[in-house]
């Protein structure tokens, strides 16, 4: 009788466990589009902030505000060393490898010309966010249902097995 309680006790763990992970998957992927979100709004400034204020790249990254305290922080460390070695040391925590990789082109290029080519830049870099963002929330869904069944089966077998 004895067996059966743990084997019960266990199975109520993992699916505990199961949709703590499921839960936490579900809400990174949510971040990382918020997150690519924001980028967005970073190159859109730091067009606005070059044409209109001819703002440096420190200035910019200063004056960019954002809710998300992890991306506030690589403005903060980017105005203090340079985006491409803030986004090298925590851009991966922060955006999904398609972002990621659309930001450090953005970095290796940023303050690197006149005014005329950092809008191109800016632009460019603009559209290419906005094409990720609509990929991003296109497969979000289907991530998520891919997630819940990977979960759900894992579970399950391991309740068989036990049981």
């Amino acid at each position: 009788m004895n067996v059966y309680i743990y084997k019960a006790a266990g199975a109520v763990l993992l699916l505990i466990g199961g949709a703590i992970l499921l839960s936490q998957s579900a809400s990174d992927g949510t971040q990382k589009l918020a997150r690519a979100k924001e980028a967005l709004r970073l190159v859109r400034y730091t067009a606005e902030s070059i044409e209109y204020r001819r703002a440096t790249v420190p200035e910019i990254l200063m004056g960019f505000r954002t809710s998300d305290e992890l991306f506030q922080n690589l403005c903060r460390r980017a105005a203090i060393t340079s985006l491409t070695s803030a986004l090298a040391s925590c851009g991966g925590e922060l955006f999904d490898l398609g972002t990621l990789s659309i930001m450090e082109e953005f970095a290796a290029e940023l303050g690197r010309g006149y005014e005329k080519s950092q809008l191109e830049l800016c632009s460019i870099t603009s559209s290419r966010l906005k094409e990720r963002i609509e990929v991003l929330e296109k497969t979000l869904p289907e991530r998520r249902r891919l997630e819940r069944t990977i979960c759900l089966f894992i579970i399950l077998t391991v309740i068989i097995i036990l049981l």
